[in-house]
């Protein structure tokens, strides 16, 4: 665990004691590491393990979904479209006048 924190406990090879000295690649690694949309939200702590970025972007899609069947379904019943005629067919050159 304190590798990951870069404080990884050495011995010395002279007098065998233990200390801790921080490691210049954990920084390197912290500062490359990718950020997630709760990082760009600022979320922190308890909301920041419930919004994961799956959970975010699936509840941004569900909302999508959402809105456009609603847009479906208004422009049904306002007529927008109609379902009950056939399409129509456009004329062949042969048939034009």
């Amino acid at each position: 665990m304190l590798r990951f924190k870069g404080q990884a406990p050495y011995r010395c090879r002279l007098c065998g004691l233990r200390f801790i000295a921080g490691e210049e690649r954990a920084d390197a690694a912290a500062k490359r590491r990718q950020l997630s949309i709760a990082d760009y939200l600022g979320l922190r702590g308890y909301a920041r393990r419930i919004f994961t970025d799956h959970m975010i972007l699936g509840g941004l899609i569900s909302l999508l979904l959402l809105l456009v069947s609603l847009i479906l379904f208004l422009s049904v019943a306002f007529g927008w479209i109609d379902l009950t005629s056939a399409p129509s067919m456009p004329k062949m050159p042969s048939e034009w006048e």
